[in-house]
């Protein structure tokens, strides 16, 4: 143990034959695209006795305990189903953490694929680097037959929908991140032990109707770098996630990256971290521009204003609070 979060048990020369992985897949009324989120996964390029799949249904009613049954007649690796009645992400991922039996979690999201070198990136990530936690790339793709709209090339707005830190540090394959760099819930691999030291996902954090308040992916990486535990991220660990047409409206990704700078604004709270993003005079630039812009230059300037308003609603609460003499409201762990 060091400062009280577990330390990784050894470097590659001491893991004979890679690390072993419990890949969890928790879903609800995908099974238009859970089939080849599973196919993915029974296709790793991973030797088939170190790893196995947990697929965590959320409550589903689409006939997605007939599909994972279908897989489970010719998967040549262990396949099981658990049901988690109580709906939110965080309910299912620590329900397939408890049923895991291997040494590290695997997540993949239930619209996504992942690449055949997925796992073995992240056995070479923890064995060179004696990783505790590990993310890779997330590759946006739009759903088949949907026409991509015109702001779709501007690169910040399709950070929305995937994650690629590659650009920031070329030429290297696995590297340690910091905030305000992350890991995608759906493409990251925790140490079971260090899940389970901390108590999973927050049950209380994540998206609730329109709100959608820090997410318990996020929080969780929060955590860890205030306590000192390194975050990896492993250019070859890819996946590639579907992007469906009701997500590519300008009203969706202006309501998404508002929440991302709220999301923003409490992180740097959390770390005691301070920035200029969200200030007045570039929230004013960004509101000038929206009213003079035609699109896609539109659909991006209004995401700029979003963004800055979430991050300015959120640093004011703060302060407010503070001023009052009352601490920011944490959220309280249920479930």
């Amino acid at each position: 143990m060091t400062g009280g979060v577990p330390v990784a048990e050894g470097t590659s020369e001491a893991i004979v034959g890679g690390c072993t992985f419990s890949v969890v897949i928790c879903t609800r009324n995908r099974a238009g695209f859970l089939g080849r989120a599973i196919d993915s996964v029974l296709a790793q390029e991973y030797p088939k006795d170190r790893y196995e799949l947990i697929v965590v249904d959320n409550g589903s009613s689409d006939g997605t305990r007939a599909l994972v049954e279908r897989s489970l007649i010719s998967a040549p690796v262990r396949v099981s189903y658990h049901v988690e009645e109580r709906v939110g992400a965080s309910f299912a991922r620590n329900l397939g953490i408890e049923r895991a039996r291997h040494e590290y979690v695997a997540f993949l999201d239930d619209d996504a694929v992942a690449g055949p070198g997925w796992l073995a990136a992240f056995d070479v990530a923890i064995r060179e680097r004696g990783a505790l936690v590990v993310g890779g790339r997330v590759e946006p793709v739009i759903e088949p037959e949907v026409e991509p709209p015109a702001w779709w090339g501007d690169r910040n707005i399709k950070r929305l929908f995937g994650l690629d830190h590659h650009h920031l540090h070329p030429g290297q394959r696995i590297v340690a991140i910091r905030w305000p760099l992350w890991l995608g819930g759906g493409n990251s691999a925790y140490s079971k032990r260090l899940l389970q030291h901390l108590g999973g996902f927050r049950t209380d954090l994540g998206p609730t109707g329109l709100r959608r308040r820090v997410a318990e992916d996020i929080y969780l990486n929060l955590q860890l770098e205030r306590a000192g535990v390194p975050i990896y991220y492993a250019d070859e660990a890819r996946v590639e996630h579907v992007v469906t047409a009701d997500r590519l409206t300008r009203s969706y990704v202006w309501w998404r990256t508002y929440w991302s700078g709220v999301t923003r604004a409490t992180a740097e709270v959390f770390l005691g971290h301070r920035s200029d993003t969200g200030s007045l005079p570039k929230l004013g630039r960004a509101a000038l521009r929206l009213l003079l812009s035609r699109e896609p230059v539109r659909t991006t300037a209004g995401c700029r204003l979003a963004y800055g308003i979430g991050y300015l609603r959120k640093r004011w609460a703060v302060a407010l609070a503070q001023r009052w003499g009352r601490r920011p409201h944490a959220p309280r762990r249920s479930g």
